[in-house]
């Protein structure tokens, strides 16, 4: 009997063993079912961290384009303030060649009138000609660079409502995983 008890069990240790084993069954059944919630939870819980990441990507490119259209406005200023130079050194050398044309008229003996009142003439509209496009060409430049800064702000703006989005697309994401999980 001892050999049955040993080979067949008894009903003592044969209940013991089907209720070791229901529990054991009911065991991995629970921890499967923490492991597949437990996956899921990782799972929103990442998908919320990327749209975090993506918002902060966002803000940070904001900063930047908003940094570099400051940049940019500066520049633009220095281009204007360039331009007033290069217009008052144009100014200077015409007050230069003006002097030396009427010290040549009044070398000569002569008054001004005739071809050297044209050469005079002449000089003075092409020097306001060259200040007037110095000063184009400087407001052009700025106007350009002012342009430049306008697309960077809103390229940044834009980023960072992208960022928003995608971070908000993260949490329907990981709400959806979660209820995946649930169906």
């Amino acid at each position: 009997m001892a050999t049955a008890a040993l080979l067949f069990g008894t009903a003592a240790t044969g209940t013991a063993a089907a209720t070791t084993g229901l529990i054991g069954t009911a065991g991995a059944f629970s921890l499967g079912t923490a492991a597949t919630t437990a996956g899921l939870g990782l799972a929103a819980t990442s998908q919320i961290q990327q749209g975090r990441i993506a918002e902060a990507q966002g803000s940070f490119a904001e900063k930047v384009a908003l940094r570099n259209q400051q940049a940019l406005e500066r520049q633009r200023l220095a281009e204007i303030e360039a331009g007033k130079i290069e217009e008052g050194r144009i100014s200077r050398k015409e007050r230069f060649v003006r002097a030396a044309n009427i010290a040549a008229g009044a070398k000569s003996g002569g008054l001004l009138a005739g071809s050297s009142l044209n050469t005079l003439a002449d000089a003075a509209f092409q020097f306001s000609l060259d200040r007037n496009i110095a000063r184009r060409n400087a407001l052009l430049r700025g106007q350009e660079l002012s342009s430049r800064g306008d697309i960077m702000a809103s390229q940044g703006r834009f980023a960072k409502s992208t960022g928003k989005a995608r971070q908000r697309a993260s949490l329907i994401g990981a709400g959806g995983s979660v209820l995946k999980g649930f169906a």
